[in-house]
């Protein structure tokens, strides 16, 4: 299961968050309010938290066809996979 606190997933978030922000009106605010202060000043879009619930729908209907087009890249099936590997004569590698 994920990890719902891990900084990696909500970093994802934040930079989907941003490509998917449909009123371009926002994006002063929020390169105001997701620049650092050090001496680079550099724009940190994973840092940006929930906009409003269409670009949350957005940034989630982004993250799902990710997540499909990631399995369809696969050629078994989990089933197919958990089957496989009930087998004993797969090297460490296979295994892996």
């Amino acid at each position: 299961m994920c990890d719902i606190t891990n900084t990696n997933l909500h970093q994802a978030f934040g930079f989907i968050r941003f490509l998917e922000l449909k009123d371009a009106s926002a994006i002063p605010n929020l390169l105001q309010k997701f620049t650092d202060e050090s001496a680079d000043k550099k724009f940190k879009p994973s840092a940006i938290q929930a906009i409003d619930i269409a670009n949350e729908k957005d940034m989630l209907g982004h993250l799902r066809k990710l997540a499909v087009e990631g399995i369809g890249k696969y050629s078994t099936t989990l089933e197919d996979d958990y089957e496989i590997l009930k087998r004993d004569d797969l090297s460490f590698n296979n295994r892996n």
